[in-house]
């Protein structure tokens, strides 16, 4: 790698920025200088889901055009997995339970102000009284929700 491209990396990265905002960020956040040999730059990403990303949304061409007008013509851009990168696992990790069974959940958010009346907003589209979906008068949900 020229010493000269790494140091006009961060100019590089700035026009990137200027000319498509996605492109810069998929490149500021996962994409990485990896190698420099005559006219072809090699960025390499931490999985192939962010290599394809990068590629088919077009953003090397963006890199390509900005290193053609600020280095010189004939660049070509090509994307790699770093294997050196830490693969990331595709599960989240599991929570354990923090309470014991039958206890009562822990309410998270603001606290509900139970003073609110929803008596003024409209019926919904196609309610009947007759309707037998379980959510007109008498049903679990009105019981629930305190209207019976």
């Amino acid at each position: 790698m020229t010493t000269e491209f790494r140091e006009r990396w961060p100019e590089i990265l700035e026009v990137v920025r200027q000319r498509r905002r996605f492109s810069w960020l998929l490149l500021s956040q996962n994409g990485k200088l990896a190698n420099v040999d005559g006219q072809v730059v090699t960025v390499a990403f931490p999985n192939q889901g962010a290599t394809d990303n990068f590629v088919s949304t077009g953003s090397d061409r963006v890199l390509a055009d900005v290193l053609d007008e600020l280095l010189s013509a004939g660049w070509r851009v090509e994307c790699t997995v770093d294997p050196d990168a830490t693969p990331r696992t595709s599960e989240a990790p599991r929570r354990t339970a923090s309470r014991t069974p039958g206890t009562p959940r822990r309410r998270t958010g603001p606290p509900v102000d139970d003073s609110v009346s929803l008596d003024h907003l409209p019926v919904a589209y196609g309610y009947n009284e007759d309707d037998d979906s379980g959510y007109g008068p008498g049903s679990y949900f009105e019981h629930a929700m305190g209207k019976d």
